[in-house]
């Protein structure tokens, strides 16, 4: 499998349960991309899409992303902007939209998620690919694989309402699962492993 983990806004590959989740998916056999995304200088999404395109190869078959906060919230657009069907995203404490953090806000704003995108982002899981298929993209039955997305959230995230997580997975027609505890689910919460 293919595997791509994007960090949020003031991150890198290095922090958080990044290295963890990469080093453990490499052990066993399976192809993993943590791109550098440009933040907080030139941070916007036409920068993000543009830097995950230069450093990953063949974005189409990318099986499984992987994302935390603004990297959380890049998953959706990115599906969009290129119109890729992965099998699998996991969103760690998503964003939908303004958090109170001006300074936050501002940098995160182009990735923010509005209820009609999330919308056409779930239905265009379903819908026609326009890039090559391969088999395995499709069910026994021969349709197309829709994309499962998997939102995790800390029940007490002090940075991103749980609201926020809700309206996404319920635009996204996603599982949510919420976190006892689990603050923004980030090593300064402890979480520099995310088993």
């Amino acid at each position: 499998m293919r595997i791509a983990i994007f960090h949020g806004t003031m991150g890198s590959p290095q922090g958080n349960w990044f290295p963890w989740l990469a080093r453990g998916l490499t052990a066993r056999g399976h192809d993993v991309s943590v791109p550098i995304l440009p933040t907080p200088e030139g941070q916007n999404l036409q920068n993000w899409i543009a830097a995950t395109q230069q450093q990953i190869s063949d974005l189409e078959k990318v099986n499984i992303l992987v994302g935390h906060s603004c990297g959380a919230s890049f998953i959706p657009h990115l599906i969009a902007a290129l119109n890729l069907r992965p099998r699998l995203c996991v969103m760690v404490s998503p964003f939908s939209g303004p958090l109170g953090y001006p300074d936050y806000d501002t940098l995160n704003q182009t990735f923010f998620l509005k209820e009609h995108e999330l919308c056409k982002i779930g239905s265009l899981s379903e819908g026609t690919k326009t890039t090559k298929e391969t088999a395995e993209e499709r069910t026994a039955d021969g349709n197309l694989r829709p994309t499962r997305f998997v939102i995790f959230h800390g029940d007490n995230d002090p940075y991103v309402p749980l609201d926020q997580a809700r309206a996404i997975a319920e635009g996204l027609e996603g599982d949510l699962v919420i976190i006892p505890g689990g603050g923004h689910l980030n090593a300064e919460f402890g979480y520099t492993t995310l088993p």
